[in-house]
């Protein structure tokens, strides 16, 4: 009888502990004037000779954010050794030595910020 109980009562406790331990799933919403947010894959940029890693993607009403003025055109473009599109124009802000590419996405132009 003490056996059983003993069972019983690992087999609760075990139940209960796999429960906590799942974690819970990231809901994703989509909608016509939100695109759907899934987790974001490891991108980056190699020019000259150093990596620049993802940081943020600034949609269109977000685009004044960035100092046009400040943007470089670096005369290079994505290519297979990035982890990224091929054939994005590459351009640098003089101040921040960050890294900018701008794809379209929906027909809307997206700019997509790397740094070291």
């Amino acid at each position: 009888m003490l056996k059983n109980k003993v069972v019983l009562l690992l087999t609760a406790l075990t139940l209960f502990l796999t429960a906590c331990a799942q974690e819970e799933q990231p809901t994703y919403v989509s909608t016509p004037n939100y695109k759907m947010e899934e987790p974001s894959p490891r991108t980056w940029i190699n020019y000259d000779g150093e990596k620049y890693n993802f940081f943020k993607v600034y949609s269109k009403t977000e685009e004044s954010n960035i100092q046009m003025d400040h943007l470089i055109d670096t005369g290079e473009v994505t290519d297979k050794d990035d982890g990224i599109e091929s054939n994005l124009q590459i351009y640098q802000d003089k101040n921040t030595k960050n890294l900018f590419v701008s794809s379209s996405y929906n027909d809307q132009k997206e700019w997509a910020e790397f740094k070291k």
